[in-house]
């Protein structure tokens, strides 16, 4: 359990290690969630007027259909 913005949250995995960009931006200082565990925990967005995201990171497998996964992003998700 961690907590995040005071929201406490359930750790379900660990990233293996990375360590530091060459930038010095530490790559395993990071949490990932669901976008709707973000919207409405974090974010407080019920439905309405959502805010936009400004990034998604995906990884696919070695040939992997690209256009039909970005499809089900931008379903999911919505699409700007």
């Amino acid at each position: 359990m961690i907590r995040v913005r005071k929201v406490p949250l359930t750790i379900i995995g660990v990233l293996d290690r990375k360590g530091q960009k060459a930038l010095g931006q530490d790559q395993d200082d990071i949490v990932l969630m669901p976008i709707s565990t973000a919207r409405t925990a974090l974010l407080g967005q019920t439905g309405g007027k959502q805010k936009r995201i400004g990034s998604i990171f995906v990884k696919t497998a070695d040939g992997a259909d690209m256009k039909a996964i970005e499809e089900r992003i931008a379903n999911c998700c919505g699409s700007g």
